[in-house]
């Protein structure tokens, strides 16, 4: 260009530079929210200018919308709101400036005609990391440490449902964590248990320290076992899949054992069985239902009922077995008839056993009768004692007409029961020993060599009667339908196996039971 009109044209050597100045453009930039959401909050107030500038800081005022959602920046379009609740710019997403020295944003652009600017709020939904830790029980019932379970844990969007679950298998029990609706960052526990299987504890002749066992999958129990008052632990059977320890059988363990019992990675319980044996006694000491003689005790001696706390003569008689010398005399029992103290398998309560105690009327085959009878048999020494019934004699268990067996059970202290009858029965076997052979040694005291039989009479109908010249003894031998074996005798002789109907209510002496 030329300057000076004047000058010539031609060529120059100085440059002459032409500089073009845009006009300052004023703005306001304005901060909005369309998410419907009336919990936003930290919107930034409008920025304003109306001097020129290339760049803007875009407010460090970060706005909020809760727990379930982050701010993702200012979009310059209306943005798209998802379902959701977050939304999604199809523009330019311009972040705010946070630093103490802001870092500036190319924005305004001079060489436009802007005077409002509008900027939009964008949100992402929140996702929180959900941990789940597990602990597994140990076969004593301890505990492992916690420890995350990667199968579970995971992050998860605000509002969802997270839960977790478990299987079983043959060592542990399914377990699970409950569902429930993430709103944070969270850690949630299991507990996974071992499973268990119930071990059932059956006594005979033994007390155990509880009905039954309750065992981990691979772990132990211990239960304590104490023999009966005059026992010693002669079994234990173990369930199968278990493993028993720490105790010891024989005679010489009468006291209280502690029995270990493992589970030896077995997946059922069982049966565990601890078994009593009568120990052998040197001496005439103690109850009938504890007394076991050993086979080189003889003599004579007395014990004492348990039932009632009457006290019995017994005595090893020539015919090699011990007698109860006195008659039964049970009448008012102040304990239940049960397996653990009278010749039976079920139980007789005391009250139904005391109201079969008769006074008159007639005798009845339908229930048990019996009747107490004053005065001693003066040959033999021995008190007349109790009269029974077959039915109150055998417990209730032989109660009809019709039977065809002989009796398995009586009211004979356990460890006892009634002799048998008939021509080979024991009632016979006493008869013919020499020491008995004859009315007069079947009823000597025996303190003169004789068995003390009483003549202790019998009743029928209404009244006991008798006494002083018969004397009847049931035998647990079956005659007939109804009829039952006997040994009878009178004052001069004697019939060792003879029969008499079940109605009649005679006399009972015990002898011990041999398996």
């Amino acid at each position: 260009a030329r300057a000076d009109l004047t000058t010539k044209y031609g060529t120059y050597s100085n440059t002459f530079v032409l500089t073009a100045v845009g006009n300052p453009v004023s703005y306001v930039i304005n901060y909005t929210d369309i998410s419907g959401d009336t919990d936003v909050t930290n919107m930034p107030d409008a920025d304003s200018a109306t001097s020129a500038s290339t760049k803007v800081a875009i407010s460090s005022r970060i706005s909020s919308r809760g727990s379930k959602y982050t701010f993702a920046g200012w979009c310059d379009e209306a943005p798209t709101i998802n379902a959701d609740g977050s939304s999604t710019c199809s523009g330019t997403v311009y972040q705010p400036s946070t630093e103490s020295t802001p870092s500036y944003v190319d924005f305004i652009n001079q060489t436009t005609e802007l005077s409002t600017i509008t900027l939009y709020t964008t949100w992402n939904i929140n996702s929180y990391l959900q941990t789940v830790e597990v602990r597994y029980q140990n076969t004593d019932g301890s505990w492992t440490n916690y420890e995350t379970y990667d199968t579970c844990t995971k992050t998860v969007a605000y509002g969802e449902t997270h839960s977790c679950s478990i299987d079983a298998t043959t060592e542990y029990q399914a377990a699970s964590l409950a569902s429930y609706i993430v709103t944070g960052a969270a850690t949630k526990q299991i507990d996974v248990y071992r499973n268990t299987y119930t071990v059932s504890i059956s006594d005979s002749n033994t007390t155990s320290g509880s009905s039954s066992l309750t065992i981990r999958y691979g772990g132990s129990s211990t239960v304590t076992v104490t023999p009966n008052s005059g026992y010693y632990l002669s079994g234990v059977s173990c369930p199968s899949g278990y493993t028993c320890s720490g105790y010891s059988t024989g005679s010489s363990y009468t006291g209280t054992q502690t029995v270990t019992v493992k589970n030896n990675n077995n997946t059922s319980g069982g049966t565990l069985s601890f078994t009593g044996t009568l120990s052998c006694q040197s001496s005439i000491s103690g109850t009938l239902q504890a007394f076991n003689p050993c086979s080189s005790l003889t003599g004579s001696g007395t014990l004492t009922d348990s039932r009632d706390n009457q006290s019995y003569t017994v005595k090893k008689l020539d015919d090699g077995n011990w007698w109860m010398i006195n008659n039964l005399n049970l009448t008012a029992p102040t304990v239940d008839l049960t397996s653990s103290n009278t010749n039976l398998s079920t139980t007789v309560t005391k009250s139904t056993f005391t109201g079969w105690k008769k006074t008159s009327g007639s005798a009845t085959l339908t229930a048990g009768e019996f009747i107490p009878v004053s005065g001693t048999d003066s040959t033999s020494g021995t008190a007349y004692g109790t009269l029974y019934n077959y039915c109150a004699a055998s417990a209730g268990t032989i109660c009809t007409d019709s039977n065809s067996s002989d009796a398995t059970y009586d009211i004979c202290p356990k460890g006892w029961r009634l002799p048998t009858g008939g021509s080979s029965g024991e009632f016979q076997a006493l008869y013919n020993n020499s020491s008995y052979n004859s009315n007069a040694k079947m009823r000597a005291s025996i303190a003169n060599g004789g068995a003390a039989f009483a003549l202790a009479g019998s009743f029928y109908g209404s009244t006991a009667g008798n006494q002083g010249s018969t004397g009847f003894y049931w035998s647990s031998t079956r005659s007939n339908d109804t009829s039952m074996y006997f040994l009878r005798l009178y004052t001069a002789y004697v019939d060792p196996a003879v029969s008499i109907s079940r109605s009649n209510g005679i006399s009972i002496r015990c002898i011990i039971k041999r398996d």
